[in-house]
């Protein structure tokens, strides 16, 4: 499995995530998949080799304690994006919970 635990734990080690900032997880495929199409409206494809698999893209989706998506962010080279971004996690952070 490509996102097992101990492959998300080498990644997190390799780029030094911190441990109480960074979670990465890992689940059942078909509640992978029903997280990434309807909670993120994120569409899932089939690969060329039949392999079904994320659509990679360079947004963050940023997401506040109720599971509300508040924004998408194109952060590759777009220093603007980044900035909202900040900008939107500062003001989640001082928001209180719903």
């Amino acid at each position: 499995m490509r996102d097992s635990v101990s492959v998300l734990q080498a990644y997190a080690t390799k780029y030094g995530a911190a441990p109480m900032k960074w979670f990465f997880l890992t689940g059942q495929k078909d509640s992978i998949y029903h997280l990434a199409e309807k909670g993120f409206k994120i569409p899932v494809v089939q690969d060329v080799g039949g392999e079904e698999q994320f659509t990679h893209s360079d947004r963050v989706i940023l997401v506040d304690a109720s599971g509300k998506i508040r924004g998408y962010f194109n952060v590759a080279g777009d220093s603007t994006q980044v900035d909202s971004l900040y900008n939107n996690m500062e003001r989640l952070l001082v928001e209180k919970p719903l």
